[in-house]
């Protein structure tokens, strides 16, 4: 309940869907556009103020002839975030592309790893559970303590998705087509890696392959786990129930974007 009353509070939509500030397109044609897509993690779920995603940290170390337009969207995975990309109403001049772990799940599952779905309060007794789904006390509490979706390891899950070699091919087939992307349209393209910021050493064995992949093939990317490393996850999440990124991670990430591209010339002064 409590997540749900944070979204009715700070997350304001554009017009086109997303939780960025309305643009004037005319004007946004002469201007460069930065577009950073990707899941919640670029929509800053769990930061109150967008100014305090990194995209937007990014944003404030450009001068006014750049544009950052945040095309973040909780629960999009790679395959979707080109969709949108596509669809938007402008095309990008740099592409920042945010990658997290779980976009692999539509794709285990293609190659027939079906992911566990448990109800939650399944448990809970029908006239018990009316209460703990209107009450923020007894919900609260309620959401302190283990329940249906533990019996799940999702950490293991992932980590046979990644070591098939069917699954992962299909994966890197989809970074692969949005890499070609941004090559069609002669623009360079950064990929964001995030780990699990709660554990990121025991789910490395998601970021080391994308990162092999885009060393290989000659793609940009940035590793925010090796950012991180030796960090307590409290120092970097949300909170000990949201593991999005906080503020500070979000800031240091902006800033180490904005560096990444002026070191390797993807800046004009």
């Amino acid at each position: 309940l409590s997540s749900r009353s944070w979204f009715y509070k700070y997350y304001e939509m554009n017009s086109e869907g997303y939780r960025d500030r309305d643009y004037d397109w005319e004007a946004e044609k002469s201007k460069t556009k930065v577009m950073v897509l990707g899941d919640s993690f670029v929509d800053g779920h769990g930061v109150d103020d967008p100014e305090d995603r990194f995209s937007n940290v990014l944003g404030s170390n450009l001068d006014e002839s750049y544009s950052v337009h945040n095309l973040g969207k909780g629960g999009s995975d790679i395959k979707n975030g080109l969709e949108r990309l596509r669809e938007y109403p402008l095309q990008p001049d740099l592409l920042v592309f945010s990658y997290y772990p779980n976009d692999m799940e539509d794709d285990c599952q293609e190659a027939g790893y079906e992911i566990q779905r448990i109800a939650h309060m399944e448990e809970v007794p029908g006239v018990f559970r009316y209460f703990v789904k209107r009450s923020y006390l007894i919900n609260y509490v309620y959401w302190l303590y283990p329940h249906g979706s533990d019996l799940f390891n999702y950490k293991e899950y992932l980590e046979t998705c990644y070591s098939d070699s069917t699954a992962l091919s299909i994966h890197l087939g989809h970074l692969d087509n949005m890499r070609g992307y941004a090559d069609s349209l002669g623009i360079p393209m950064v990929t964001v890696v995030w780990p699990f910021l709660e554990n990121i050493d025991e789910t490395r064995f998601a970021a080391e392959p994308i990162l092999d992949h885009l060393d290989t093939t000659g793609g940009w990317a940035i590793d925010i786990g090796a950012m991180m490393q030796g960090r307590p996850a409290e120092d970097l999440i949300v909170n000990l129930n949201d593991a999005h990124a906080n503020e500070q991670v979000h800031k240091e990430v902006g800033d180490s974007l904005y560096r990444f591209l002026r070191g390797n010339g993807f800046l004009i002064d």
